[in-house]
């Protein structure tokens, strides 16, 4: 099975458990909050190592999308990496991603391969979702549920940031999320959370198999998991 079928097969079912847990969780954190949506990506993004020399080196046609809010901290002194590693263990980590989480665990091999990548000889795994961290990140380089891998992040300059790669640079299928912190105004307590995504067919210069309809769905299934990656920080962090 190629890997674009693979990533299908897994998110086709996936889709079906997010809708239930979208329509049965309350989500209340949102009532007083705007999620703002784009088909774009911001061009420091796209310019990046990840995407301009890992994922996409050829600037093939790809999928390309933006979600953010706008928050209130009720600390301004927590560390970025603090809210980022509450992100990731709410969308890695929560009931929405529970159903593809599962099935990758079956896995027996890496589906994220990147040969130009630099090679721990024995990476970081994370494989179920208690092991992922409250209060940092996980290492540069640390592979999760063997589908996704930590290229690239940073947290010395605004925004914070870290990098996931899933697919492969040998296939029909490349991808990657960012997921970034900026500090809004002066006192530091005012954050803006995003979740960027980009994906390609990183040999060929065409469009990913599926058109609209499974852009369509991508759209709704990382809608979802934001949303309960954002939760995850609002109640604790918020």
């Amino acid at each position: 099975m190629g890997p674009f079928l693979l990533t299908s097969s897994i998110l086709l079912p996936t889709l079906l458990t997010a809708t239930l847990f979208s329509t049965l969780l309350p989500w209340t954190e949102f009532r007083s909050h705007t999620i703002a949506i784009s088909d774009t990506i911001p061009l420091s993004f796209r310019t990046s190592h990840s995407v301009s020399k890992t994922v996409n080196p050829r600037a093939h046609v790809s999928i390309d999308d933006t979600r953010s809010i706008v928050l209130t901290l009720r600390n301004a002194s927590v560390a970025d990496e603090e809210i980022l590693a509450q992100f990731v263990k709410g969308f890695f980590g929560g009931w929405v991603f529970a159903f593809e989480r599962n099935l990758l665990g079956l896995l027996s091999g890496d589906i994220v391969r990147y040969p130009d990548l630099p090679k721990p000889s024995s990476p970081n795994r994370i494989q179920t979702a208690s092991s992922l961290p409250s209060t940092t990140l996980p290492p540069l380089h640390t592979i999760l549920f063997h589908a996704f891998q930590v290229i690239d992040l940073q947290l010395s300059t605004s925004p914070s940031y870290v990098d996931f790669a899933f697919g492969s640079s040998l296939t029909s299928f490349a991808g990657v999320h960012r997921f970034s912190i900026s500090r809004l105004g002066d006192d530091s307590k005012t954050i803006e959370l995003a979740f960027e995504h980009t994906s390609c067919n990183p040999n060929v210069n065409r469009p990913l198999p599926g058109g609209w309809v499974l852009f369509s769905l991508h759209k709704f299934y990382a809608m979802v998991l934001y949303r309960e990656g954002v939760a995850g920080v609002m109640r604790t962090l918020c």
